[in-house]
């Protein structure tokens, strides 16, 4: 699955996001080039395409896009308490 996401940095907020099957890539880099110049003025603005094989994983390995800082400390936290020390 391809995913397109346009993340507004200076809000900490998504903006754009699409999902496409493995073979519309070509659609998802379409779009992108129409979202690039659409946010082109906007530097805070970053957009790109991700590869993943399913949106679950997409959502780990990307999770800054969808949760907040805080969420992301939260998350840390519980996981570091899950780790024992040898």
């Amino acid at each position: 699955m391809y995913f397109l996401v346009a993340y507004d940095r200076s809000k900490a907020k998504l903006v754009e996001y699409r999902k496409f099957s493995d073979d519309a890539r070509g659609s998802a880099f379409r779009e992108k080039l129409q979202l690039d110049d659409h946010y082109a003025s906007r530097a805070d603005v970053e957009v790109g395409v991700f590869q993943s094989r399913d949106e679950s994983t997409f959502m780990k390995t990307h999770a800054r896009y969808f949760f907040s800082a805080s969420d992301l400390v939260d998350r840390l936290g519980k996981l570091a308490e899950g780790m024992t020390r040898p």
